[in-house]
């Protein structure tokens, strides 16, 4: 997919979708740094698209580089995600729990994790309600 992808962008370097689209398959195969690259090019061509901004906050939060972490950030682009959706999806919040929790705003994402799992018990699947609920836990053992 990867090849794909850097074939369309040949023919249109700045699609937002294929660049979105080459990020994920270069996320999925540890190449962060140039997943990133990727994800800021798909920003640039259209800032408010919200599968860039949660997979570029997510990966933000939670990368083990240190030195691709940025919290602050990660909140930015979950709080523009989750105003864009309405805070009617439950990834995208479960996603700024994750860059709260990374920011240390403990309660933030205690707040954010809950109302994605209230959501997720609706609509998602048993899966991520599940994830959700051991996520939860976390963030509020954070708290004592």
């Amino acid at each position: 997919a990867i090849g794909d992808y850097r074939q369309v962008l040949q023919m249109r370097p700045d699609d937002p979708d294929a660049l979105t689209s080459l990020a994920g398959a270069l996320a999925s195969k540890k190449q962060v740094v140039e997943a990133i690259a990727y994800y800021r090019r798909a920003l640039e061509a259209r800032p408010d698209m919200p599968a860039a901004l949660v997979d570029l906050a997510w990966i933000l939060a939670t990368s083990e580089r240190a030195d691709l972490r940025a919290p602050d950030e990660a909140v930015r682009l979950a709080e523009r995600v989750a105003e864009l959706t309405g805070r009617r999806n439950a990834i995208v919040l479960e996603t700024l729990g994750v860059a709260y929790f990374a920011a240390g705003r403990t309660r933030d994402a205690i707040a954010a994790a809950q109302a994605a799992l209230d959501l997720a018990s609706k609509d998602g699947p048993a899966e991520l309600a599940n994830a959700l609920l051991r996520r939860l836990e976390v963030y509020r053992q954070g708290l004592h």
